[in-house]
């Protein structure tokens, strides 16, 4: 269903949006161990409204559960960031872990961006701001999670201060996107999930 509704679109980083929701829920099953199935449906749908302004019976059809925390991570149009921010902290524990595991995945392609331009200073601004608000809750409540965002933020500054190494060793076949913007563990254990 998820990839069905985004058929077409793209991140940033040029990946199919179906990769970002295989790689949240397996970051979800593998980090932190969620089992609850409206929670892992939840994962692969969390963008569903938001990305294409979606009405909301876009989930007709998926349990009242799913739909509630679907809801809930779904930043509402009049919403400020910081709202939407302090809202989601006091959510129940899966919430906050499917949330982080978004953020962990929106961090993965920040280190690509000194070298290829694909990210607007604006977003990795935001991105930035995300990292720094979250970190009271999310090495709490989602605590392998948040050492991957820690990782994607050290290789991040690396790369920000010599992107003319990065490049090198990127062009010569060292670094790989694949390996670096997502977790093939992660996608494998979504489709299996």
């Amino acid at each position: 269903m998820a990839e069905r509704l985004h058929r077409g679109l793209y991140r940033d980083s040029g990946e199919p949006f179906k990769k970002h929701f295989d790689n949240v829920v397996g970051g979800l099953v593998i980090l932190e161990g969620v089992k609850n199935p409206y929670a892992l449906s939840a994962g692969y749908l969390h963008d569903t409204i938001e990305l294409k302004r979606r009405r909301r019976d876009t989930l007709r059809g998926f349990s009242h559960q799913t739909r509630k925390i679907v809801l809930v991570l779904t930043k509402k149009r009049t919403e400020s960031r910081e709202h939407y921010r302090t809202r989601i902290i006091n959510e129940t524990p899966d919430i906050i872990k499917i949330k982080a595991n978004d953020l962990r995945h929106n961090t993965c392609d920040l280190w690509l961006s000194p070298m290829t331009g694909h990210l607007s200073q604006d977003r990795i601004q935001k991105k930035l701001a995300d990292v720094e608000f979250y970190q009271y809750c999310f090495p709490k409540e989602a605590p392998n999670t948040w050492k991957e965002i820690e990782m994607n933020m050290q290789f991040y500054e690396r790369v920000k201060k010599e992107p003319k190494h990065f490049k090198g060793l990127f062009e010569a076949g060292e670094l790989s996107p694949e390996s670096l913007l997502s977790h093939p563990r992660s996608e494998e254990v979504a489709l299996q999930v």
